[in-house]
């Protein structure tokens, strides 16, 4: 059950960061010696907004709320299914909430840890460190994301 509870968390941190991109090939097992782990973080290059170009991101730091919105879940796709009769990709947030309602006791640790540790001073200190490497608007955004997946995730389990 242990290993369980260590798998479950990668789809919680998938939404976390926006990865479109888990898929059965997209998982790594570590071996030290006959002991066998799976792999907290592998392949997680779809995140984070990767798919905004430059020039697109001040359309979703705008006015249009609802754009922005579109980013953080309806565009948030997931490739992990939870629903064998639906075709269509679920949003990360219906993983999430798929995980909530038949894994509760199994991830509620690793969301109440991530809604306590990761706030907009926690996100400032990462970020500025790579202010010269990203633009200022592609912080922002990465800010911006990360924050609103976090309320999301919050309100999913009336945090």
């Amino acid at each position: 059950m242990a290993e369980a509870k260590e798998f479950l968390k990668i789809p919680v941190f998938d939404f976390l960061i926006g990865n479109t991109d888990r898929h059965q090939s997209n998982w790594a097992i570590l071996q030290r010696d006959k002991n066998l782990k799976l792999c907290p973080l592998y392949d997680n290059g779809s995140s984070f907004c990767c798919y905004i170009l430059e020039p697109q991101i001040d359309s979703y730091l705008g006015n249009d709320r609802r754009r922005f919105q579109s980013l953080v879940d309806t565009k948030s796709t997931s490739r992990i299914r939870v629903n064998k009769r639906q075709r269509k990709e679920p949003t990360q947030l219906q993983v999430l909430d798929f995980l909530r309602v038949n894994y509760y006791n199994d991830i509620l640790e690793i969301v109440i840890t991530i809604k306590d540790n990761i706030n907009e001073h926690n996100v400032n200190s990462v970020l500025d460190k790579y202010r010269g490497i990203m633009s200022d608007k592609r912080i922002i955004l990465i800010k911006k994301f990360l924050l609103e997946k976090i309320k999301l995730m919050a309100r999913l389990f009336d945090l």
